[in-house]
């Protein structure tokens, strides 16, 4: 199953409904980053505009 950190408890209980551990575990694999590498900062300076998103622990979604 994947780690709490990535999934909230109620996201892991569907993914596990719907057979999708594997593909959420391989998205958090490839594309969940405590820190932006230098190929995501290259990106976005190519961007005119770009929007940051996250959620707290209790699943409650934020985006700047």
């Amino acid at each position: 199953m994947t780690e709490p950190l990535h999934y909230h408890p109620e996201s892991c209980a569907l993914q596990e409904q719907f057979d999708s551990v594997r593909l959420a575990d391989r998205v958090a694999e490839v594309h969940v980053r405590h820190l932006l590498i230098e190929a995501d900062c290259e990106f976005i300076c190519r961007q005119r505009m770009v929007f940051m998103a996250t959620a707290s622990t209790e699943g409650y979604p934020e985006c700047s």
